[in-house]
């Protein structure tokens, strides 16, 4: 909802160091990409999707915003998918620079960088002056 109500327009208008909603909603989508892809190797390989699969980083990158929204809704099922089930938990998944961490941990760090990256979106809508929405306000006020 948040992304919808920017102006459609203004999508790829930086503010700060360049970020734009559509480099935001590309970052969140191949995020969550690699957080899913390291559940079910048990290896995240690098934190930049840029790297990882440039070639898909390049297509969102040319996609709709409602294109956008729809691949952020299917890697997010995706990542859901994949850490629900009597099997999750415990197992580690090898990060890059040689350290390790569980798959609850991972989980957790998906969260720790979705609220990082919902304070971003406070601060577009701040800077189109858009209100935050109802979901966004039932949830943080």
């Amino acid at each position: 909802a948040y992304y919808r109500s920017f102006p459609q327009d203004r999508l790829d208008e930086g503010i700060g160091k360049g970020d734009s909603p559509r480099k935001e909603l590309v970052h969140q989508i191949g995020n969550t990409r690699l957080r899913s892809q390291a559940f079910k190797s048990g290896t995240l390989t690098n934190w930049r999707y840029y790297e990882v699969d440039p070639e898909a980083f390049d297509e969102l990158n040319q996609m709709s915003l409602e294109q956008l929204l729809a691949q952020l809704d299917l890697s997010t099922e995706e990542l859901y998918d994949k850490s629900v089930g009597a099997q999750f938990g415990d197992r580690q998944i090898a990060l890059p620079y040689g350290s390790h961490c569980s798959e609850i941990a991972n989980l957790a760090a998906v969260e720790g960088h979705d609220k990082l990256h919902l304070g971003f979106l406070v601060q577009f809508g701040n800077y189109f002056g858009t209100e935050r929405p109802t979901e966004m306000k039932k949830i943080y006020g």
